[in-house]
């Protein structure tokens, strides 16, 4: 009887010392966790926009600019009327203006473009619209100030705005195209199970 008691005695420590305590569950190794723990939005992802953007964006802004003044005056070339010329000259001063005003808002754009493509696309648009505010405003103060002719002035204003805003429309978007695509394959490599990477491991 004392032999089977103790048996019995025996029997029962070793199970509960093999059974786990129900109040705890099984940790998972700290690697794992750390690998599986998704990220807060804002406080890590794709870095800012570095110098390289920015110069991408005034060397794209420049050979915009050069490229349109190129074949304009390649037209008037061919239109052989001097009034046109003296428009041609109002409207490059006046570009230079709108460059100078819209640039900046850009570069911003491209900066938190990154972590906040709402607020790239929102200054994308007030770059625009200050671009073309500055382009209006500047060619009629050079028509009424400075004698300009109106129609060339404000007819060769309108291509250099749209070769401006190709360049910056692209510059832009291969920044947020790049940024999206760099943040979402942590994301992809944070969903896989743990049990899977371990299996190919």
């Amino acid at each position: 009887m004392m032999t089977a008691t103790a048996a019995q005695s025996s029997d029962g420590l070793m199970a509960a010392e093999m059974t786990p305590p129900p109040d705890h569950a099984p940790v998972r190794p700290l690697a794992t966790r750390a690998e599986t723990t998704p990220s807060r939005p804002g406080s890590s992802g794709p870095a800012s926009a570095d110098p390289v953007s920015i110069g991408s964006l005034i060397r794209a802004v420049a050979l915009a600019c050069v490229l349109c003044a190129v074949l304009v005056a390649c037209a008037l070339t061919l239109v052989g009327r001097a009034d046109w010329w003296r428009g041609f000259a109002a409207a490059t001063v006046v570009t230079v203006m709108a460059t100078v005003a819209s640039v900046p808002i850009i570069a911003w754009s491209l900066r938190v473009g990154a972590q906040r493509a709402d607020l790239a696309t929102a200054a994308f648009f007030v770059a625009a619209a200050v671009r073309a505010g500055v382009s209006l405003g500047a060619a009629l103060v050079a028509v009424r100030a400075g004698d300009y002719p109106k129609a060339p002035t404000l007819l060769l204003v309108v291509p250099y705005y749209f070769a401006l805003l190709a360049a910056e429309t692209f510059v832009l978007v291969r920044v947020l195209w790049t940024s999206t695509g760099a943040a979402a394959k942590p994301q992809a490599t944070s969903a896989q199970d743990p049990l899977t990477r371990e299996n190919h491991a």
